[in-house]
């Protein structure tokens, strides 16, 4: 199997290379619309790549610095309608014909020529794809009328083994095909037609890019001993937590802050890759939001280590879920080889051996569009993890000082002077008491990523993105009784982005 390294394809791949080749033909008129024979040049961006180690948990990290190889090139041609006319299939291993001469000058940026196809307008290239029913990839036959929009519902039933295996599908399109006024020579053509030798040629240019992003988690830790901030809405006049202490308007000094971490989960994702054809919306992506307890069934949003909404749905609820859940109970999520102390700091999962706990999702953009920066679709949402915690034995959090601000200075609060209000806050710090229908379980909610430490969120991300999640640091009075709360206690991580991409992000508490 031909592995690429990422850097050479990044800069190898900027030019349609099939333009300078010594062999040189000349453009002949003709209109495929109209069912005229054509002949295509494709060639194809590759953009950025990553690889993926077997499965464990947790997971190994990704890196944009790894090779990585593409098993096999799908290379579909539609007419207007996106009705599939023509498909080939391009193997690593193939030795010679069609799928030799597909797969090296594909993977090698010389461009392929397409000789003799009639009706055709557009291109879409799928690497380490699914199957589509009812297409024989070994001869290349169309033998019933086959829409594009089968690919996106074969992505979909993929996503779940994305989670499984090492190969990830890389997609892209051309769906405005331009004249080729000079075309290489005859050592990259797969010849459909004879008569189309003498016929026009279009050439297609295509920027692929991995179907899915995906969130490493690496660190996950609690501040045992520390300081939780306090801010009173202005718009309720609530008192809801905050991350620092600029802003803030109360502080509580804590000391013995514990809990186990006994699972992770996403949610806010689309649940189907609408992909095929190019996708002017996102009504048919179904987003699966990020539930709260049934008010009518009093359920809750995740019971049995599992969402509540997705019962029945093993397959999309088992990549949105780590968990610890077995046989009635929850225990620690990972291993205490993956743990350890670090000061006031108690590290529930830290993966500095190179692991991560991962999650992949689908994020809306427009598989067509040329260059690096992807075209995300209007109103995209992002997703939301869930950090579930149960209480570490019996020991409640311990109050050492209670402080508000006022005129300019912390002053500190008396349990005799304000006593409504010391006990508010130092409940505040405690795990929540009110457990989820029975199970005893809080969640640190992530609501958004940020580039920098306690900076804004992201307002949206990017598809073919690994987000690698900063220190995921968890004070006591961020601890929420559901994945979504009443009040402002979720997160914003800092993450970084890796190129597949690459980014590093970090948590940002609203």
């Amino acid at each position: 199997m031909r592995t690429h390294n990422f850097i050479q394809w990044a800069i190898v791949l900027g030019t349609a290379a099939f333009l300078t080749a010594s062999c040189q033909k000349q453009e002949q008129p003709g209109n495929p619309a109209n069912g005229e024979l054509s002949s295509v040049v494709l060639s194809i961006d590759l953009g950025q790549s990553a690889t993926k180690a077997t499965t464990v948990t947790p997971d190994d990290v990704w890196s944009d610095e790894t090779e990585h190889s593409f098993s096999k090139i799908d290379v579909y041609f539609t007419d207007d309608n996106d009705v599939i006319k023509y498909v080939f299939r391009a193997n690593s291993t193939d030795a010679d014909g069609d799928g030799k001469t597909i797969y090296d000058n594909l993977t090698e940026s010389n461009g392929v020529r397409f000789i003799g196809m009639s009706g055709i307008t557009r291109v879409y290239v799928v690497a380490d794809g699914p199957d589509i029913q009812g297409l024989d990839y070994t001869t290349s036959t169309v033998s019933s009328s086959v829409n594009i929009s089968a690919l996106s519902l074969a992505l979909e039933n993929y996503g779940p083994a994305i989670n499984q295996t090492g190969e990830v599908p890389y997609i892209g399109g051309d769906i405005q095909l331009e004249s080729a006024t000079n075309v290489a020579g005859e050592d990259n053509e797969v010849i459909i037609s004879e008569e189309g030798l003498g016929a026009r040629y279009l050439s297609a240019k295509i920027y692929i890019r991995p179907v899915i992003s995906r969130v490493e988690i690496s660190k996950v830790a609690l501040q045992a001993n520390g300081t939780a901030y306090f801010a009173i809405n202005e718009e309720n006049s609530l008192i809801e937590p905050c991350a620092t202490e600029d802003g803030a308007d109360y502080k509580v000094t804590y000391e013995g802050f514990d809990a186990t971490l006994t699972g992770v989960y996403m949610s806010n994702v689309y649940r189907k890759a609408n992909l095929f054809p190019v996708p002017s919306d996102l009504t048919s992506w179904q987003l699966f939001s990020t539930p709260t307890f049934d008010a009518a069934s009093a359920a809750a949003p995740i019971l049995a280590g599992a969402w509540s909404a997705l019962s029945g749905e093993s397959g999309v609820n088992s990549v949105l879920c780590h968990t610890s859940y077995s046989e009635g109970t929850y225990g620690e999520l990972v291993a205490s080889d993956y743990q350890n102390t670090d000061g006031d700091k108690k590290n529930v999962f830290n993966g500095t051996n190179g692991t991560a706990i991962p999650f992949h999702f689908f994020y809306p953009y427009d598989a067509t569009k040329e260059g690096e920066d992807a075209t995300v679709i209007s109103g995209a949402e992002n997703p939301v993890l869930h950090f579930q915690f149960q209480p570490a034995g019996s020991a409640s959090v311990t109050v050492t000082k209670v402080e508000k601000f006022d005129n300019s200075a912390w002053t500190e609060v008396s349990q005799t002077s304000e006593p409504s209000l010391y006990s508010s806050l130092a409940s505040a710090v405690q795990f929540p008491a009110i457990s989820s229908t029975g199970e005893n379980v809080a969640y640190i909610n992530v609501t958004g990523f940020a580039e920098s430490v306690n900076g804004s969120a992201l307002t949206s991300l990017k598809p073919g993105v690994i987000y690698k999640l900063g220190e995921v640091l968890v004070t006591p009075n961020f601890l929420s009784v559901s994945t979504q709360s009443t009040s402002a206690t979720n997160i914003v991580v800092t993450v970084t982005v890796v190129d597949f991409t690459k980014q590093e992000v970090y948590p940002v508490f609203e």
